[in-house]
């Protein structure tokens, strides 16, 4: 293919892609013949704009490319879309033991390092009990470690007292801490 029929197919897989996500936000609630129209044409936009990237750049870039590309129109679109409020007068917002600086701060520690330590422990305590070969256990501790500690931040910021969940990432970390001595 030749650079302008490349520079063309390009353009194009961005319009489309572009015009898809468009589509989509305008057939957003609407149940009318015309929002169903926009949902057809908006999600064969998207098709098209996969393909036209994947005809562009081959396969392996190419969808890469196409879903890197609407995820920002996406972007772009909801960003347009947004609405400022005010906050509302009769709202208490945060009250009450959560809404001091130091309570933010400690609930950040334990949901960032102290969940991150717990669970690479667990990750290698897993990785190191399972029968698999080296190559198979750093696979699935690629995995695991980062899935646990979503779980486990999660935890500890959606608790109501997120101390609890806190004491369970240690106790967690300290058990298998010793485990893993206890094997070595």
């Amino acid at each position: 293919m030749d650079f302008a029929g490349s520079t063309l197919l390009i353009a194009g897989a961005l319009g489309a892609g572009g015009a898809g996500i468009v589509s989509l936000r305008y057939s957003w609630r609407r149940r009318s013949a015309a929002g169903r129209l926009a949902l057809t044409l908006g999600w064969s936009a998207l098709l098209l704009c996969l393909f036209a990237f994947s005809a562009a750049f081959g396969s392996e870039f190419g969808i890469s490319y196409a879903l890197a590309w609407i995820a920002l129109c996406a972007f772009l679109v909801v960003a347009s879309n947004r609405e400022v409020r005010p906050p509302a007068s009769d709202s208490p917002g945060l009250t009450g033991h959560g809404s001091g600086r130091l309570y933010k701060w400690l609930v950040f520690i334990a949901a960032g390092p102290l969940a991150g330590i717990a669970t690479a422990q667990l990750t290698l305590l897993v990785c190191m009990l399972l029968p698999a070969t080296r190559t198979t256990q750093v696979a699935i501790a690629v995995v695991l470690f980062p899935l646990l500690w979503a779980c486990a931040a999660f935890w500890i910021t959606a608790a109501r007292l997120p101390g609890r969940a806190s004491l369970g990432c240690v106790a967690c970390a300290l058990v298998a801490t010793g485990a893993l001595h206890l094997m070595r």
